[in-house]
């Protein structure tokens, strides 16, 4: 990844990107600080949850982009969310188009005491799809280890998230669409129209797992007080993480970004 995907010269237009780098090289001149510096910044709410359980989680199997449905636990899991969350006022919500995670965030929405917006204007986004698992999906994970350990006998560490299976998507196709949708869909709502916007995302483990990559390794987020080492991975059905992210609003890069909760899980204490 080059040392722009982030930084000032992802500008909209060319014009633009010439005179900002005008104004960047001579402030650092004339003051010692980067004219990115100067920038106006705006605080932005992301708040990341996976979808319900269905039955393939249940059963141990990999869905991949098969569509399944929430299972009756599922449900209740989605709705104990929603409670959760009751009281964050979302201005916008995304959701994958695999309907496990689009009723998830329905019901969430639904729950939100004071809604910035109803369950119809879910965007479905298919940058928030989970990774096509290939000739693994719908195959349980013990089937799966047994075939990547069959295609590497020589190799006693390997990490099963790592390997590409035959017609699937590797670990860091997912991740370019899962930074495409931090830098470019979620950065853009901070032009709403309110002081902190609040973004609400609902979508899979394997996508969920390559965003906090982008996250914690490649925009340097601090993890929260407290959080155990392999925290972010553990990635279990409903489980809801919130993030602030600083965005420059001239061009929508994002500054900084704070993790503030990752992985709550407490919703779903004492649900049968």
């Amino acid at each position: 990844m080059s040392n722009n995907d982030f930084g000032i010269n992802k500008t909209r237009n060319s014009g633009k990107n010439i005179q900002t780098r005008f104004y960047l090289n001579f402030t650092v001149f004339t003051t010692g600080k980067s004219f990115f510096d100067k920038m106006p910044t705006k605080s932005l709410v992301l708040t990341v949850a996976r979808h319900g359980e269905t039955d393939a989680n249940k059963e141990g199997r990999l869905q991949g982009q098969m569509d399944t449905f929430l299972n009756e636990f599922g449900m209740r899991q989605a709705k104990a969310a929603g409670k959760a969350l009751k009281d964050v006022t979302f201005h916008q919500a995304y959701t994958s188009d695999l309907e496990r995670a689009n009723k998830t965030c329905q019901i969430i929405v639904d729950e939100n005491k004071s809604p910035a917006i109803t369950s119809e204007q879910i965007i479905q986004d298919e940058l928030i799809k989970e990774r096509n698992f290939g000739e693994f999906e719908n195959k349980l994970v013990s089937e799966r280890q047994a075939m990547v350990k069959a295609a590497n006998p020589n190799s006693e560490n390997m990490n099963f998230f790592d390997f590409t299976p035959k017609t699937g998507e590797s670990r860091e196709t997912v991740r370019k669409r899962a930074r495409e949708f931090l830098t470019t869909v979620v950065a853009k709502n901070v032009e709403l129209d309110a002081e902190s916007p609040s973004v609400l995302m609902v979508s899979h483990g394997g996508l969920i797992r390559e965003l906090y990559v982008v996250i914690f390794d490649e925009l340097r987020c601090d993890f929260p007080t407290a959080t155990k080492p392999g925290d972010h991975e553990r990635i279990i059905n409903t489980s809801w993480s919130r993030f602030i992210l600083e965005i420059c609003m001239d061009t929508l890069d994002i500054k900084t970004i704070r993790c503030e909760v990752l992985g709550n899980s407490d919703h779903l204490n004492g649900l049968e």
